[in-house]
Protein backbone atom coordinates (compact mmCIF):
# COMPACT_ATOMS: atom_id res chain seq x y z
CA UNK A 1 0.00 0.00 0.00
CA UNK A 2 1.14 3.37 -1.31
CA UNK A 3 0.48 4.43 2.78
CA UNK A 4 3.23 1.60 4.09
CA UNK A 5 5.73 2.86 1.48
CA UNK A 6 5.65 6.56 2.42
CA UNK A 7 6.11 5.78 5.89
CA UNK A 8 8.86 3.68 5.14
CA UNK A 9 10.72 6.69 3.06
CA UNK A 10 10.18 8.80 6.03
CA UNK A 11 11.92 6.18 8.14
CA UNK A 12 14.98 5.89 5.59
CA UNK A 13 15.51 9.44 5.70
CA UNK A 14 15.07 9.99 9.61
CA UNK A 15 17.85 7.98 10.14
CA UNK A 16 19.64 8.00 6.51
CA UNK A 17 19.27 4.28 6.03
CA UNK A 18 19.85 3.03 2.08
CA UNK A 19 16.87 0.56 1.22
CA UNK A 20 18.61 -1.08 -1.75
CA UNK A 21 15.22 -2.91 -2.24
CA UNK A 22 14.55 -4.47 1.40
CA UNK A 23 11.87 -3.88 3.37
CA UNK A 24 13.38 -1.40 6.60
CA UNK A 25 9.84 -1.23 8.00
CA UNK A 26 7.09 -3.79 9.25
CA UNK A 27 3.89 -2.52 8.61
CA UNK A 28 1.59 -3.92 10.95
CA UNK A 29 -1.80 -2.02 11.20
CA UNK A 30 -3.39 0.59 8.67
CA UNK A 31 -6.48 2.62 9.53
CA UNK A 32 -8.42 4.11 7.67
CA UNK A 33 -9.27 7.40 9.08
CA UNK A 34 -11.56 9.02 7.09
CA UNK A 35 -11.34 12.09 4.38
CA UNK A 36 -8.15 10.73 2.53
CA UNK A 37 -6.18 9.97 6.13
CA UNK A 38 -4.36 6.60 7.18
CA UNK A 39 -2.78 5.75 10.07
CA UNK A 40 0.36 2.82 9.88
CA UNK A 41 2.11 1.35 12.87
CA UNK A 42 4.51 -1.22 13.24
CA UNK A 43 8.13 -2.23 14.14
CA UNK A 44 11.17 -1.42 12.95
CA UNK A 45 13.46 -4.60 12.81
CA UNK A 46 16.40 -5.33 13.65
CA UNK A 47 17.99 -5.44 9.64
CA UNK A 48 17.77 -1.35 10.01
CA UNK A 49 20.79 -1.82 12.00
CA UNK A 50 19.55 0.52 14.63
CA UNK A 51 20.81 0.50 18.29
CA UNK A 52 17.68 -0.29 19.82
CA UNK A 53 14.34 -2.11 18.85
CA UNK A 54 11.39 1.01 17.40
CA UNK A 55 7.92 0.89 16.78
CA UNK A 56 6.51 3.69 14.81
CA UNK A 57 2.98 5.59 14.20
CA UNK A 58 2.86 7.25 11.12
CA UNK A 59 -0.09 9.16 9.24
CA UNK A 60 -0.28 10.10 5.88
CA UNK A 61 -3.18 12.24 4.04
CA UNK A 62 -3.85 12.10 0.31
CA UNK A 63 -3.46 15.77 -1.20
CA UNK A 64 -2.71 17.30 -4.99
CA UNK A 65 0.64 15.73 -5.30
CA UNK A 66 -0.22 12.15 -3.88
CA UNK A 67 0.06 10.94 -0.09
CA UNK A 68 2.31 13.09 2.29
CA UNK A 69 3.11 12.00 5.79
CA UNK A 70 1.88 14.67 8.24
CA UNK A 71 3.05 12.67 11.54
CA UNK A 72 5.72 10.47 11.90
CA UNK A 73 6.33 9.14 15.90
CA UNK A 74 9.32 6.69 16.62
CA UNK A 75 8.94 4.98 20.30
CA UNK A 76 11.47 3.03 21.89
CA UNK A 77 10.12 -0.45 22.65
CA UNK A 78 13.30 -2.19 24.81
Amino acid sequence: MAAGTACESRLAQQFHLHLHGTKVVSAGFFVDMGKGRYRVTGKVPTSAHLSHAESYTCVVASGPSGLSVVSFHLKRTT
